[in-house]
């Protein structure tokens, strides 16, 4: 068998380099994708696998073509540059993606990341084409001579991102979750709280226990127990005389609770809760009892359940309705950023208080909107309930005999019922900060 010519052999080489690069993109693609996502196959996994396996191997395809025909470069050679280039950002993004533009997508989001996703996702996805460009620009200058070679590189890398973005942004749009921002309507003004005196009692991310209204004022830091574990999340508990016990719960494992507040009075709802999340994969009831209702009953015409996915996140039901089909999702999910819901609580009104991403939230089921509370996670709701505090205290008096009341000089009638405010002690027995509830 003689020899094969420089033509004969141009097709084969070709065929070579297309066959190994896509045996490493489907190496690469779960070196790439996985650190983001905890093995659950969501749709913007889907589009991130779809894109490292075979996308870059279409994108170095229009990249090439398109180079060759605004540059003159040559379609072969344009091709299987760019290929390679687009294999080699794919595997420089990952270091890239932990040493910069994380500490950069942080930093966008700032204090008030309801209201700013959309800026900053706009900032990476531009920061994102300018290093594609940068690190495919020495690809490029292999397509051309020495006479203004990196200009004419970079010039040819730049224009190509351009291009190939122009795919990738309607792509990736396809795949991601949006619906949060498609249903509700985020204000940053929490005046639409119908139960500004709820008090919020969250986990902040140094640590610290903290209290704030429904309504975002009265912010105070009520005890330090250090607890920056991002699974963690607070559960209440009644004893037989109707206080309230505020313990923080370790994750999903079996680890003792720590107890952080005792002695706490008010209404914190008829259960106490047993998982941070109820629903898996928009299956409800996947896990024992998530959502703490603080409505009268028998509640109001919304149901809710908090998935373990971000993609379909607080999910939301009519109960004259109440079949999948129907059901609201309020999830987020991008390549950029992800936000899980979990710890929902509801308030009367049909208002819930839930953790979205490492953010506390109150939306409104009935006119959709949604504001931001305080940047923590794990929270539960304290509704002062006199009402409550006012029968327990009736039925003690006149349940004691007459000449008590009379040495006290009281009757049921004459009562001073103590209120939903009444101060509480840490666990460890010393007054809490802050004071009064």
């Amino acid at each position: 068998m003689g020899a094969l010519s420089d033509a004969e052999l141009g097709p084969l080489r070709i065929k070579y380099q297309l066959t190994h690069a896509a045996v490493a993109s489907l190496f690469f693609s779960v070196a790439l994708v996985s650190p983001a996502h905890a093995n659950i196959p969501s749709t913007i996994l889907w589009t991130e696998y779809a894109h490292a396996a075979v996308g870059n191997l279409l994108i170095g395809l229009v990249e090439g073509s398109f180079i060759a025909l605004v540059f003159r470069t040559g379609w072969t050679r344009s091709v299987g540059w760019m290929i390679a280039a687009n294999y080699f950002s794919t595997v420089a993004g990952l270091g890239l993606i932990s040493t910069a533009f994380r500490p950069l997508g942080t930093r966008l989001l700032g204090d008030a990341p309801l209201h700013c996703v959309g800026t900053a996702t706009i900032v990476l996805a531009l920061s994102y084409l300018a290093a594609s460009a940068l690190l495919e620009m020495p690809f490029c200058m292999r397509l051309f001579g020495s006479e203004r070679r990196a200009r004419k590189a970079l010039a040819a890398s730049l224009a190509a991102q351009v291009v190939s973005y122009g795919l990738l942004v309607p792509f990736y749009l396809s795949g991601s979750q949006l619906a949060l921002y498609e249903e509700m309507r985020p204000e940053r003004s929490l005046s639409f709280v119908k139960s500004p005196e709820a008090l919020v009692f969250y986990l902040g991310l140094d640590g610290d226990l903290y209290r704030i209204r429904a309504d975002g004022t009265g912010k105070t830091r009520v005890a330090e127990p250090r607890i920056r574990r991002p699974d963690a999340w607070l559960s209440l508990r009644s004893d037989e005389m109707g206080r309230l016990e505020l313990r923080a719960m370790l994750g999903t494992e079996k680890l003792k609770p720590r107890v952080l507040l005792t002695g706490l009075h008010g209404y914190g709802g008829a259960t106490e809760r047993k998982s941070p999340c109820g629903g898996f994969n928009y299956y409800w009831g996947a896990y024992e009892n998530d959502v703490i209702d603080l409505r009268q009953p028998p509640g109001g015409p919304h149901r809710v359940c908090a998935d373990s996915l971000p993609w379909y996140g607080l999910m939301v039901r009519d109960k004259d309705h109440d079949t999948p089909r129907t059901t609201t999702y309020l999830g987020f999910e991008t390549p950029f950023f992800a936000w899980d819901s979990a710890c929902p609580n509801v308030l009367p009104g049909d208002q819930v208080v839930y953790q979205l991403g490492d953010q506390i939230v109150v939306g409104d089921l009935n006119s959709r909107q949604i504001g931001l509370i305080a940047r923590g996670r794990g929270p539960v709701v304290v509704l002062p309930d006199e009402r409550k505090a006012t029968e327990r205290e009736s039925s003690w008096r006149a349940s004691r005999p007459a000449f008590m009341r009379r040495a006290v000089g009281c009757s049921p009638a004459a009562r001073c019922p103590r209120s939903a405010a009444a101060s509480v002690k840490t666990s460890a027995g010393a007054p809490a900060p802050g004071g009064s509830l």
